[in-house]
């Protein structure tokens, strides 16, 4: 009889550390099973953040300003000028200031004409297009003129097309020497009427102005 009950015993201990086995198992299964989406998610997330940060650097590259103009002909142009110009209403005298601005992304200039009945005056900027690397800008005068304008630079010699309302100009700056420019232009009214003209201009200080 206690032959029995003691294998009883074994077999109910036995049974216990089958079931205490399983069960282990089964805790260990569903600890993976709880583990294992967490790290997912723990990686996905850190996956996310690092495209986000991708993205943000990416965006604030896209944002920044290119970097200030590096163009000798732009350089050379910085300076104060005077001269005359020639035209249909014949000679008169002429000055201008350029200077780099917006943190050197800009060349902005002021330029007054003397004239017998009057004063022109004008002022505008210009850069170079990071992409194309083709000239543009704007420009304003006295006589309510407002006027876009695009080039191309080709050696020393700089050709700007303009358009307003007023009509169209067509504008030929060259590079003589290091103190030296000349200029030569054209313009059409909205009336079809053209007016040609030319100017030489030299650096303040540099030499006795040419007339």
């Amino acid at each position: 009889m206690s032959f029995i009950n003691f294998s009883f015993i074994i077999s109910v201990h036995k049974q216990r550390r089958l079931q205490m086995k399983r069960a282990t198992i089964v805790l260990l299964v569903l600890m993976l099973c709880i583990t294992m989406p967490l790290l997912a998610q723990e990686k996905a997330a850190e996956k996310a953040t690092e495209t986000a940060d991708k993205k943000e650097m990416t965006e604030q590259a896209e944002m920044a300003p290119p970097p200030a103009l590096d163009d000798d002909f732009c350089k050379w142009l910085v300076g104060e000028w005077e001269g005359w110009s020639e035209g249909p209403e014949g000679k008169h005298s002429e000055w201008e200031k350029i200077e780099m601005g917006l943190n050197g992304q800009v060349l902005l200039r002021e330029a007054v004409s003397k004239m017998d009945d009057g004063e022109y005056a004008g002022m505008g900027g210009m850069t170079i297009n990071p992409e194309s690397g083709e000239f543009m800008g704007y420009w304003m005068d006295n006589y309510r003129g407002m006027y876009q304008g695009k080039g191309k630079r080709e050696g020393d010699k700089l050709t700007m097309e303009w358009e307003g309302y007023q009509g169209t100009y067509t504008n030929v700056l060259e590079k003589v020497d290091e103190n030296t420019y000349t200029t030569t232009w054209s313009f059409t009214d909205a009336g079809g009427n053209t007016k040609e003209g030319k100017s030489e201009m030299t650096r303040k200080g540099a030499t006795t102005m040419k007339e």
